[in-house]
């Protein structure tokens, strides 16, 4: 009888252990061949390191023929699996989550075992993993950048590990600063409004104005982050920006109501009139503004 140690897959070493039954004579003879070569006495279980070694052990009561009994090593896997897709499903610019396929497989080699793929994991410090599911298939999804690590194992414990940097996800707004010249409440005969795009990840791919509330856009060019507006009249804006990934910054209109370019009036009336002899003229002047 032939036990090994251990009966599952491992990639170190199987110990062979042979228990010897006598039967009518006692056994003189223990021993033990190597892929078909020379006996040795056998005194201790052999120790197999090698995928598709063949023991052979060897009983004799010197009056019998000897009694052979082979065993070889099929439980041994020393080649690690590999990795056949690692894809992310946005490498372009996003603003929604990354999900990333993982798939491994364990490697036929001549000479060794194939245990086959027993889990994939996940981690994003090498310390503490997760398991991804499904066996040799699955997904990860990836919320923000970071760098993942994946690691295949297969059921005799030879693992692999890759990695994949997620760079592309940009869920935060663009921002845009107004700035009026003058100050809104304030009187003026021209007022000049600026606005500022910017967008800290992926980038500004589009800016706009609309003068109507938001109903029509005029496009602004991005070679320029910067955009300004004159108000020679009265009226009211409004920006809107686009970056790489889709997210939308749109302002509240700006109204510009203290716009101011007609003359005040002054209205002057003598008494009397001033082609009228007079011992005294009084001449009263009154002013007006409609607007400011």
């Amino acid at each position: 009888e032939v036990s090994p140690d251990p009966i599952g897959w491992t990639n170190t070493s199987v110990e062979l252990t042979a228990k010897f039954t006598k039967g009518d004579y006692d056994i003189i003879e223990k021993s033990y061949s190597i892929d078909g070569g020379d006996f040795s006495d056998y005194t201790a279980p052999i120790k197999v390191e090698k995928y598709g070694v063949t023991i052979c052990f060897r009983a004799w009561d010197g009056v019998n023929d000897p009694v052979d009994v082979y065993w070889t090593v099929e439980n041994i896997d020393q080649t690690v699996p590999e990795f056949t897709e690692v894809d992310p499903s946005e490498t372009a610019w996003t603003n929604r989550d990354v999900v990333i396929t993982v798939k491994s497989q364990d490697v036929v080699k001549v000479g060794d075992g194939f245990s086959d793929i027993a889990k994939q994991e996940y981690s994003f410090d090498q310390q503490n993993w997760a398991p991804i599911g499904g066996v040799a298939s699955g997904t990860v999804t990836i919320t923000d950048n970071t760098t993942v690590y994946f690691k295949t194992t297969d059921n005799a414990g030879n693992s692999t590990i890759t990695d994949l940097t997620i760079d592309n996800i940009d869920k935060v707004d663009p921002s845009i600063t107004v700035t009026p010249d003058p100050e809104l409440d304030v009187w003026t005969r021209e007022c000049v409004i600026t606005a500022v795009f910017s967008d800290v990840h992926s980038g500004i791919a589009t800016q706009e104005y609309s003068l109507d509330g938001g109903n029509n856009w005029e496009n602004i060019s991005v070679e320029s982050d910067t955009f300004s507006y004159s108000f020679t009249e009265n009226g009211k804006i409004r920006f809107r920006a686009t970056d790489n990934a889709g997210n939308k910054k749109e302002t509240a209109d700006y109204i510009v109501s203290k716009i101011d370019r007609v003359d005040p009036t002054i209205t002057v009336t003598p008494v009397p009139e001033l082609d009228v002899w007079t011992r005294e003229c009084v001449i009263t002047a009154v002013f007006s503004d409609v607007h400011s």
